[in-house]
């Protein structure tokens, strides 16, 4: 990497949890899934393992059986040890393996099923990436032998030790692993099935403050150690924290884990001997209502979908029933878990939003990782609400209730059968005709898709991580019967709207929203005991997003400013707020023009309408003279 890249890299931070240029979780961390191909393959993740950058790779497959892969810089490319067994390190040679590690990713050789089958439609793999940083991540080696026989290892860079995973790469033995939560002096082998915290005997680990001593116990376990370690962010403050090491006790019910962040990557275990290791991330599917795929990192089982032990919330992570595995009773359990991205704001909206008009199924590629998406048949039908992190919603001009349709949205799809990508997402075959997509990601300062659990006491507000304050906030129960509600500051003190009809403002007691949190009040906000929500969090952010309002008289024109825009806008979510008025979505993939165009409404299923409502201009929307006398809301993105 070039020193001006370096430079660059290091100015974007804001200072995040670690020290260095860093510090922002999609600098250190990726979970990207690729689909095999057999052939020369280079999985790009915006990692920076080239150079002197140092860093773990660590490669499951997802659709079969297969050993979990780790290769790092430390030790070199194609040097493979595997989580899931005793095996030392595998040199490959030729082109066979993870065969250089790059300035934003890896190449993997040919051949290789365990990470890079060619067969049939190849098959389908997901990648952990970890760097080397300050309050992060560590790797390094250390030889015991006679002359050392009890090495020592420096990990003052992680801040506080969070977890550790060694293994002897030159002996047949199994991982082990030490949490800061386990019993004192106790480690717990990661390799064996539903191994638990034991004594440890000849071989074991110790942290003294920040520094790890292996001791060998004597010659039989003599040899060169790779340590992978991580930091506990616990007392970073919350909104910079990129790690936590924790543990929770079981309760056989709802069971809120709060981190202050929503996780990407969750791995956990019962201390005892009677439950295997799970682990979660929402880039192969992990929800906070419905199923989720979840996989025993040392174990060579095949990824399985799971019916939420788990749910995905966006302070942390909710287990929801008695399962050994994750929230038995009075049981102790370890885990650790990653934060979210992005932590870095941007001035791209081509970053974070794109409006598309697909037809049929098959596969729509974006420029980014979608989280979540409207999308409206322009036949007739209500319109979808999908999420990366949900089921799939249906928008009706009734009452939405708990009615979900079958999902017809894929989110991690590549255009082929079973294929697996993070930049583009693919309609299912039950799903015909065209229609119009509006897809964004979550991003600090725009936008916020936020899952939460009511328990059965209720609360009056949950973090979400726009780190400013939602100008408007829209209410999506998962579980009950309850009206999509709109609120916040945009529409005035306690006064609300209802996605799914067209009536005017209403009054309700809805306490204001702040940077950190958004408030709950009532059914339709968050106000149902015992039951799962999403929030989508919107503000606005100089020539990305606006949220806002204008007043209309029909006959004339009305030219609204939306501030920073260079080519107007690409997504106009519209409602008259003083009377009775439709939810007008105007998008540009569907043609936002002079003269009449193209428009689908929330609150209804008709079909797609048109008429002369808006034009665009650059850093304006225009309403046009045909749109009804009155005072409006909009959310537009450029």
């Amino acid at each position: 990497m070039s020193g001006a890249k370096k430079l660059l890299k290091a100015a974007s931070s804001t200072g995040g949890g670690a020290t260095s240029g860093d510090g922002l979780i999609e600098n250190v961390f990726s979970d990207k899934l690729y689909l095999g191909t057999g052939a020369t393959l280079t999985v790009n993740n915006g990692i920076d393992l080239s150079g002197d950058n140092e860093g773990l790779v660590w490669i499951r497959r997802r659709d079969s059986s297969a050993q979990s892969a780790a290769y790092d810089t430390v030790r070199g490319a194609q040097k493979q040890l595997r989580l899931g067994d005793t095996q030392v390190e595998a040199t490959e040679t030729g082109n066979i393996g993870l065969t250089a590690f790059n300035e934003d990713g890896f190449t993997i050789g040919t051949g290789a099923s365990e990470i890079n089958d060619g067969g049939g439609n190849g098959g389908s793999y997901q990648s952990f990436t970890f760097k080397k940083a300050n309050n992060f991540f560590h790797v390094s080696t250390v030889v015991a032998d006679a002359g050392t026989p009890n090495p020592t290892v420096d990990l003052s860079a992680l801040g506080t030790v969070g977890m550790i995973w060694v293994k002897p790469k030159d002996l047949a033995q199994n991982f082990i692993g030490w949490h800061k939560d386990l019993t004192s002096n106790k480690i717990i082998d990661l390799t064996a099935t539903n191994s638990g915290e034991h004594s440890t005997g000849s071989l074991s680990l110790t942290v003294s403050s920040t520094t790890l001593t292996i001791t060998s116990g004597g010659s039989s376990n003599y040899g060169t150690y790779i340590i992978y370690a991580w930091a506990d962010n616990s007392t970073i403050a919350s909104e910079n924290q990129l790690v936590r090491c924790g543990t929770y006790t079981g309760n056989n019910s709802n069971n809120l884990i709060d981190l202050g962040f929503e996780p990407e990557f969750l791995i956990g275990k019962a201390i005892n001997e009677h439950s295997s290791w799970y682990q979660f991330d929402r880039a192969s599917g992990w929800t906070g209502y419905g199923y989720s795929s979840v996989k025993n990192p040392f174990s060579n089982n095949t990824e399985q979908s799971v019916n939420v032990p788990i749910q995905l919330c966006s302070t942390g992570f909710n287990c929801t029933n008695s399962e050994v595995d994750y929230n038995y009773q009075s049981e102790k359990y370890i885990y650790m878990a990653i934060r979210r991205a992005p932590m870095r704001a941007t001035t791209d909206t081509t970053n974070i939003y794109e409006s598309l008009q697909p037809s049929g199924s098959g596969a729509t590629a974006v420029s980014f990782r979608p989280d979540f998406a409207f999308e409206g048949l322009n036949a007739s039908g209500s319109v979808r609400f999908h999420a990366r992190s949900i089921n799939t919603k249906q928008l009706t001009d009734t009452n939405l209730g708990d009615s979900s349709t079958a999902q017809t949205i894929h989110y991690d799809y590549a255009g082929v059968t079973n294929g697996h990508s993070l930049s583009g997402f693919g309609f299912l075959g039950d799903v015909t005709g065209s229609r119009q997509v509006a897809v964004w990601q979550n991003q600090r300062g725009v936008c916020d898709l936020v899952n939460f659990r009511v328990g059965s006491s209720l609360i009056s507000s949950v973090r979400h991580n726009l780190n400013v304050v939602p100008e408007v906030v829209i209410y999506c129960c998962q579980t009950a019967s309850a009206n999509w509600g709109v609120a916040g500051s945009v529409l005035g003190t306690n006064k609300y709207l209802n996605l799914n009809s067209d009536s005017a403002l209403g009054t309700a007691t809805i306490s204001a929203n702040t940077s950190t949190h958004i408030a709950l009040a009532g059914n339709d906000f968050g106000g149902i005991a015992n039951h799962s929500y999403s929030a989508i969090c919107f503000a606005s952010q100089s020539g990305v997003s606006k949220v806002g309002t204008f007043s209309h008289t029909n006959g004339s024109t009305t030219s609204v400013s939306v501030n920073g825009f260079t080519s107007g806008v690409r997504f106009l979510m519209l409602k008259r707020t003083d009377g009775t008025g439709n939810w007008y979505w105007f998008n540009s993939a569907v043609g936002i023009v002079s003269g009449a165009e193209s428009y689908k409404l929330f609150d209804s299923s008709q079909a797609l309408a048109s008429g002369d409502l808006i034009d665009n201009g650059t850093d304006t929307f225009i309403a046009q003279s045909d749109l009804a006398t009155g005072d409006y809301f909009f959310i537009a993105m450029a």
